[in-house]
């Protein structure tokens, strides 16, 4: 239910598709909040990961163009910093939370009347995309040179930080810019000619450095000269060229974060509903991506990384894994986009927002292992582990100070299963199990409330 905010600046390039239809409405505030207005359209009412979005710099009309046949979910809040959404700020959705109203587009027509009225968040009701935010450690400058483009991915070659873009949305064109990780100065930059032709590189999601050679993910020229294909693939940023192309299942939409431990890759997909997780390969045993998860997750997982023998997915939260035997290892209060790339110990995001590299100092964050912690600095809501599960499953919650808390559970359409704790309770670590002997498969959220600290998570349910 909970997603990043700062991703609703995030466009996804998925194919070369021209779109006409259109969402228009108004968007009514009568509060006294004033701030940026971010209006943003899902596909799935879990509400992972826009694929639109636009801002207004008050309320008022509004119109989300070039959208493509489908279903949309449109949310909308005000905001004074997309990555730190605070639980008083305003918010509203075209239906409710708990029963979003679908938008559909058919024929490339255009929908009217998709009007949202906007209430402040309060502690009773707060926003549900509130967030716990870290400040980063470091935050270095880009040239303005490196500024336009869409679409940014990072890589560490060793030497140097590579920022991918296309040049724009839809674009035939990209450019590599290498940057100095220590000043952020440009070094180089290079040029790719974007094509489906046979061996051509359609488009580039995420990239990762192995032994020695750049790979991708993303769209791909078929060597037979039938089309575009998406997948992972090595790439020759000076030719423009892929090669050795290892095709995606067809049961994955979303395929996501790229990382390599040295020898495997690591890559995150997910269904049509946002459920997925991580497949551990080694390409070069491999003509196509197995299909088949290493770790399986309850939620859809954008950013990998991988650094000190740990496989770092970032979801709301950085999660920690064993790279071997893909065991959970606990949490560390960052968010989900640090873990696009990992190095020295730090770990770093790219923000289009203001074309800066934001940088995480690992011993400055705590990390929450897989036992009591007998002094947390935090409140703080884990995921369930297993997850999927099938009967029990564990829920972690810690509280910096005492609190009266309730930790509940609830189905898709917002109505409570049940109530697993309603008590006031010490400072501390806290583990409690969670029993669906009773329960259907599907997907169930649990939400800890700790005073004005209120925190939702999505898990899955398989029998």
């Amino acid at each position: 239910m909970k997603t990043k905010i700062y991703l609703l600046l995030l466009l996804q390039i998925l194919s070369y598709k021209i779109l006409a239809g259109s969402i228009t409405g108004e968007i009514f505030y009568s509060g006294s909040a004033t701030a940026t207005v971010f209006i943003a359209a899902f596909n799935e009412p879990t509400l992972n990961d826009p694929v639109l979005v636009m801002t207004l710099t008050q309320p008022g009309s509004y119109t989300l163009s070039e959208v493509s046949d489908g279903t949309y979910y449109i949310v909308s809040i005000i905001s004074n910093n997309p990555d730190q959404i605070l639980p008083t700020d305003p918010y509203g959705f075209w239906g409710t939370l708990e029963n979003l109203t679908p938008v559909v587009i058919s024929g490339n027509d255009s929908v009217t009347g998709i009007n949202i009225t906007l209430i402040d968040g309060t502690a009773e009701n707060p926003n549900p995309f509130a967030q716990y935010y870290v400040e980063p450690d470091l935050t270095i400058q880009l040239p303005q040179t490196t500024e336009a483009g869409t679409n940014p991915s990072l890589v560490y070659d060793g030497t140097s930080i590579l920022l991918y873009k296309h040049n724009h949305s839809g674009s035939d064109s990209a450019k590599i810019f290498v940057i100095n990780p220590e000043s952020g100065a440009l070094l180089n930059t290079h040029y790719l000619a974007l094509q489906s032709s046979p061996n051509g590189i359609s488009w580039i999601d995420k990239m990762v450095y192995r032994n020695g050679v750049l790979w991708a993910n993303g769209g791909y020229g078929d060597p037979s000269g039938s089309g575009h294909i998406e997948g992972i693939f090595k790439m020759d940023i000076v030719s423009s060229t892929s090669s050795s192309q290892k095709p995606y299942s067809q049961s994955w939409r979303y395929k996501n974060g790229l990382t390599c431990d040295g020898t495997n890759l690591f890559i995150s997909v997910a269904d049509s509903n946002s459920i997925g997780g991580i497949i551990k390969f080694n390409p070069d045993a491999v003509t196509s991506v197995p299909s088949n998860l290493f770790i399986n997750l309850g939620d859809r997982a954008r950013y990998l990384s991988y650094g000190d023998n740990i496989l770092w997915v970032g979801i709301d939260r950085i999660n920690k894994f064993n790279s071997i035997t893909s065991e959970f290892l606990g949490n560390i209060e960052l968010p989900g986009s640090a873990a696009d790339l990992f190095f020295d110990s730090k770990f770093w995001s790219y923000d289009e927002n203001n074309n800066t590299l934001k940088v995480y100092y690992l011993t400055s964050v705590g990390v929450e292992e897989n036992n009591n912690i007998n002094s947390p600095i935090e409140f703080a809501l884990s995921q369930n582990y297993p997850n999927p599960f099938n009967p029990g499953t564990v829920i972690r919650y810690q509280l910096p100070v005492a609190s009266q808390i309730s930790l509940k559970v609830f189905n898709v359409l917002g109505n409570e299963i049940t109530t697993l704790v309603n008590d006031y309770k010490p400072a501390g670590s806290y583990d409690v199990d969670f029993n669906s002997a009773n329960l259907s498969s599907g997907v169930y959220f649990y939400q800890l409330k700790a005073g004005t600290f209120i925190q939702t998570r999505k898990m899955l349910l398989i029998k």
